[in-house]
């Protein structure tokens, strides 16, 4: 038994090490760079969440530039946030930086999780998570050393400006995307967002579903459940999904063919059947 929590340590402790300090890191770069924390559109979700003044009845808010008209966005989120608030006594936008750094916790445990059930070792494991947060810029942190080694000036944020979504610095870690929008994941963390808790119960969903078909218990099963759920209630992602991989398959069977002959080496198609049943594709 104790081998076995030995093991069990190797990759949960690395983890929770990480998770701490990426969530320190996260809560410096709020306090030093207030338009992070407030992500452009805070004030705006803000107005939502201060909409529930308790748990229960959770009916839907308005819709902040309308009233008395229902939100048509999805708000489990800001009702999470606004118990969270109330519970610690703080701002909703605090509350919002709270279930960020929850999420920042699930994604580091659950690369863990999926790492050890895998059997890989735990250096390996420990990069899911960081891989997580790099999305498709795992050289990021390479580029920023070095364009900093090279006397590039480290960039100081303006506090007064407050429309924005990323620090500056973020922009050093791409040749070309001075607001780094485009590959790292990270970004959905450093601005408090309902994606960043999506993003990592996607993760840990994964990481349920391998473990089913791994062994197969109905524990693994309810976390399948659970994280999805859960994943659901906070963003559309899955649906996006579902509905992406619908449109992939109506694609490859509607869309133009590269061909060597035709318009641009393109075979004229028509499109009007792209959402046909599926029988017809």
């Amino acid at each position: 038994m104790s081998d076995r929590r030995s093991r069990a340590g190797d990759y949960y402790l690395p983890a929770l090490g990480a998770a701490v300090v990426l969530s320190a890191a996260i809560v410096v770069i709020h306090h030093d760079s207030l338009r992070t924390l407030i992500s452009a559109h805070g004030m705006l979700h803000s107005a939502i969440a201060q909409q529930f003044t308790s748990w229960w009845p959770a009916s839907r808010p308005d819709d902040p530039f309308f009233a008395g008209q229902p939100l048509p966005y999805y708000w489990f989120y800001h009702w999470l946030s606004a118990g969270i608030g109330r519970v610690l006594g703080i701002h909703p936008l605090l509350a919002f930086e709270v279930l960020t750094i929850a999420g920042v916790a699930i994604v580091w445990l659950s690369g863990a999780f999926i790492g050890r059930t895998l059997g890989w070792r735990p250096g390996a494991a420990f990069a899911i998570g960081a891989m997580t947060f790099a999305g498709a810029n795992a050289l990021g942190g390479v580029i920023l050393a070095v364009k900093l080694a090279f006397g590039k000036a480290w960039p100081v944020d303006d506090a007064q400006y407050l429309w924005g979504l990323t620090h500056p610095v973020m922009g050093m870690i791409r040749f070309n995307d001075s607001a780094a929008l485009y590959g790292p994941l990270i970004n959905f963390f450093v601005n408090n967002s309902s994606r960043a808790l999506c993003l990592a119960l996607s993760l840990a969903a994964a990481g349920a579903i391998i473990r089913y078909l791994d062994r197969g218990r109905w524990t693994a099963l309810a976390g399948i459940i659970v994280t999805l759920g859960l994943c659901t209630a906070f963003s559309p992602i899955i649906g996006l999904i579902a509905a992406g991989a619908r449109i992939d398959v109506a694609r490859k069977a509607y869309l133009p063919r590269i061909s060597l002959s035709g318009f641009f080496g393109f075979e004229s198609t028509s499109l009007t059947g792209l959402f046909k049943s599926p029988q017809s594709i």
